[in-house]
């Protein structure tokens, strides 16, 4: 007896990294009945998102791609954000998974009866799927700080994630910068390099370790077209370097974990020549506690003498800038709000609804959990990329 193989109908929601390659995969699995819901008009998730000056992957390029379409041509060892939305772009027209793609359309409902998934969009919309995949990332929700007085500022204010390029930023502009993490390592020496002055309101000091950023040549890029294998090489150099030392460092791996550490501390006590600014740069905390920050560039913009780290704290903001906690007024024309994300949004706002009407806010209403960080209970056939 010849058994039909079973074509199960797949709602992907967003396409970014993860919704782009779940189309290509399930292709290939032979399941063609997909529609890719996208919120916004482009595909590249975060790499859409972020194009705040400095925006780069801290993963080294050659690494930061699908294993079956390499990259010869990446310009340097960490890639920047448009080079990076640009290679999305060409794996999506290369395989063509934009007729797969409804885009400017975000889910708004996702309920769960009878084996089958009913997915809603703001269009007015209705897709009845088998399975479906969350594909919604975690950097897309900015977080903004509960601090007195945010909204009384009359300069320029924006989030990083909602850079303003239309403003112009010079050496008689004067830019407070709310946040020094890896988003705010990356964009703060930008600022820097205008000539304005940079204020950086720090709450928390961060520790980085220190990978040397360069550009490939043009011969190289090249030769790297020409021989695969030597892309290949630099991916798996970048590969065995995350997995045997730096994931097993932050995991507790004791040789990689204290080679972390001391590199971390050298780095800071090499970069930073000023005792009283190395002090206020130092965490109090054991490395590895926080996200290890990967950056060649902030220590040496925090440094230059348009540049001043504020660690006093912050009481509130007026009208024309910022008071710390010492009673200082900090005069600003410009002010970034480098803040992060609300990283455990997931796939919200949607209103998720699962087996016995189970709210997604009732089941997380304690804690985020997930098992194996991909599947949850009273919602079957869901799968939650980039879980807990």
């Amino acid at each position: 007896m010849t058994q039909t193989k079973r074509n199960p109908s797949v709602v992907i929601i967003g396409a970014g990294m993860t919704g782009i390659l779940m189309t290509i995969k399930l292709r290939l699995a032979g399941i063609t009945d997909i529609v890719v819901l996208e919120k916004k008009e482009s595909v590249g998730g975060t790499w859409r998102e972020n194009i705040y000056p400095g925006a780069a992957c801290d993963v080294p390029a050659h690494m930061y791609t699908y294993s079956f379409e390499p990259n010869p041509n990446w310009s340097r060892f960490f890639a920047r954000a448009p080079e990076i939305k640009q290679y999305f772009e060409h794996v999506v027209d290369k395989y063509d998974v934009a007729r797969d793609i409804r885009f400017n359309e975000a889910v708004t409902d996702a309920q769960y009866a009878d084996g089958k998934c009913t997915v809603k969009t703001n269009k007015g919309q209705t897709y009845i799927a088998d399975f479906v995949v969350c594909a919604t990332g975690i950097l897309h929700h900015p977080q903004f700080p509960n601090i007195a007085g945010l909204d009384d500022f009359k300069g320029v204010k924006f989030h990083t994630a909602q850079w303003d390029h239309s403003v112009e930023i010079s050496a008689n502009t004067r830019v407070g910068v709310i946040g020094t993490g890896s988003t705010a390592a990356q964009a703060i020496p930008e600022l820097i390099n205008t000539g304005a002055t940079v204020s950086v309101f720090q709450r928390t000091p961060q520790w980085l370790m220190h990978l040397p950023d360069f550009a490939f040549s043009t011969t190289m890029r090249k030769l790297m077209t020409r021989y695969p294998i030597i892309t290949k090489m630099h991916r798996n150099t970048g590969k065995f370097f995350l997995e045997h030392f730096f994931t097993k460092a932050v995991t507790g791996q004791f040789i990689q974990k204290h080679l972390l550490s001391f590199l971390c501390k050298a780095n800071l006590r090499l970069s930073i020549k000023d005792k009283t600014l190395r002090e206020k740069l130092r965490p109090h905390y054991q490395v590895g506690c926080k996200r290890v920050i990967i950056n060649s560039t902030f220590y040496k913009g925090i440094q230059k003498p348009n540049a001043h780290l504020i660690t006093e704290g912050i009481e509130r903001i007026t009208e024309t800038g910022i008071i710390t906690k010492d009673g200082n007024h900090h005069e600003l024309d410009v002010l970034v709000l480098s803040t992060g994300f609300n990283a455990f949004n997931f796939m919200r706002p949607m209103n998720l609804v699962g087996r016995n009407n189970v709210h997604i806010d009732k089941a997380w209403a304690h804690k985020i959990k997930a098992y194996r960080s991909m599947l949850l209970s009273d919602y079957p056939n869901f799968f939650l990329m980039l879980g807990t």
